[in-house]
């Protein structure tokens, strides 16, 4: 008796996570990157598809608090309420509650010899900062004297990169399910069902296990999108032809990023500039002058300040955090010259409990770059994996308008297919051909704004980044 129902319940057991596998290994859409692009495409996709949709985004971490801050623009926050307005409604909130506003701007140079900007625009700043700083005041006292929690003037905020990905990740959930979101999982392997008869794709995983070796799972699914940022695994195991990967230009700049959480930007972001001028080509094949530019501002409610230097790229890569600070405080005495380090730029530096360094990539829209839309049908790429900028404050705002574009071509393929049901009938569930056919359009829809967005990010830090620049907007 005891036998029988051990061997009956083992058998439960294991029907149980027989069932709980086969949900998790077969999916319609696969999302690679848990960014705020990647979970953001997760909440367009759930409510423009179809009652059944299944919809899983795969993150290699475990959502631990890292990245730099990031400033989202009016049109960042204009393509998150296109995504989904009603979830926008509580969703904005929560992730300007977690900003922290700029009230004044200084732009500096980083020695006296460079004349960073003339009179009337310094008189200009000082106009517009005493504005920022007045309504600061008045916002500040009246929640005090009414007990409210109203925010600070929403001109501009500065947010953590971690902070914006954990409100989308909690609204992924609320929208999707708690399993929707699969951290600690390594994309190692991406193979066409078609090559083995089949239709769609098969993904492989590197599953992180605590204490034990990572195992490997396998996903299949009828479509894929990449949103891993610019050394996209998914871009490099689609490759179909040497070099097909390779769609990004290096800009010839090196950037190095931190937070300091001890250090108070005090609501103001600084910006300098000036150093030592190289020569560097652009992704037109224009050269011209680039000088060092460096910035430190609030990085987010109660987190301290955020910092960046942009310098000539400097040969080799970090090794680490503290390689990377060593290379970025290099970097940052070429750039000053015999004149000592602005010291709040050297506080915060020194401060970060981590620093990151890489190379500013754009994509290359010259005659001869590799088309836009993906080589292989039923793939595509959104935010950075896609279309990588300058740092301007767009990069967000470009990840958050792929997603709303994708799930308006979603809505439009559903609306399509109502035309020939019944009255009341719902719906089917997209083929692998429908999911085709609605990353195909998607590639057409966004093409023209991210090249247009492009094009004019790049005039905006050309500008910046010579000597006589302008302040970024």
């Amino acid at each position: 008796m005891a036998l029988q129902m051990t061997t009956t319940l083992l058998c439960l057991l294991c029907l149980l996570r027989f069932s709980t596998l086969t949900d998790a290994l077969h999916v319609d859409v696969a999302i690679v990157g848990g960014g705020p692009g990647g979970l953001a495409a997760a909440l367009a996709l759930k409510r423009s598809s179809p009652v059944g949709t299944t919809i899983r985004v795969f993150e290699k971490d475990s959502f631990e608090p890292k990245g730099g801050s990031i400033l989202i623009s009016k049109s960042g926050w204009q393509a998150l309420r296109d995504i989904n307005p009603v979830l926008c409604a509580t969703l904005e909130p929560r992730i300007r509650s977690t900003g922290s506003p700029v009230a004044r701007v200084a732009v500096e140079g980083f020695d006296a010899s460079v004349p960073v900007m003339s009179r009337p625009a310094r008189g200009l700043i000082k106009v517009v900062n005493g504005a920022y700083t007045v309504l600061l005041g008045i916002t500040k006292a009246a929640n005090f004297l009414f007990r409210r929690n109203w925010l600070p003037p929403r001109f501009r905020l500065m947010h953590l990169w971690h902070d914006v990905r954990g409100c989308l990740a909690d609204a992924v959930r609320e929208e999707c399910g708690d399993g929707a979101i699969c951290t600690g999982h390594t994309l190692v392997g991406l193979t066409e069902k078609e090559e083995r008869g089949g239709e769609g794709f098969e993904l492989e995983f590197e599953v992180a296990a605590e204490g034990a070796a990572a195992e490997v799972l396998t996903v299949s699914c009828g479509a894929v999108l990449g949103c891993e940022g610019v050394g996209s695994t998914v871009r490099r195991l689609a490759a179909k032809e040497p070099k097909a990967n390779e769609v990004f230009v290096d800009e010839g700049r090196s950037v190095w990023r931190g937070i300091a959480p001890g250090v108070d930007a005090r609501n103001k972001a600084t910006f300098y500039k000036g150093g030592a001028s190289t020569k560097m080509s652009n992704n037109r094949g224009a050269s011209g002058a680039t000088t060092s530019s460096a910035v430190v501002a609030p990085a987010g409610k109660d987190k301290g300040a955020s910092w960046a230097i942009i310098s000539p790229a400097v040969e080799g890569r970090s090794s680490g955090s503290e390689d990377a600070r060593r290379r970025a405080a290099a970097a940052l005495k070429a750039a000053c010259g015999s004149s000592p380090v602005p010291e709040l730029l050297s506080e915060a530096v020194g401060a970060s409990t981590m620093v990151v360094e890489h190379r500013i990539m754009v994509r290359d829209f010259s005659e001869g770059a590799p088309p836009y839309a993906a080589a292989t049908a039923g793939l595509s790429f959104l935010g950075d994996a896609q279309h990588p900028v300058r740092p301007t404050g767009e990069g967000v705002a470009l990840a958050w308008a792929d997603a709303a574009a994708l799930g308006s071509c979603c809505a439009e393929a559903v609306a399509a297919s109502r035309v020939s049901l019944p009255p009341g009938a719902a719906p089917a569930l997209f083929s692998v051909e429908d999911l085709a056919g609605i990353l195909s359009a998607y590639e057409a829809k966004r093409l023209p704004e991210v090249q247009e967005v492009s094009e004019r990010v790049r005039a905006d830090a050309e500008a910046f980044y010579s000597v006589q620049g302008k302040m970024p907007t």
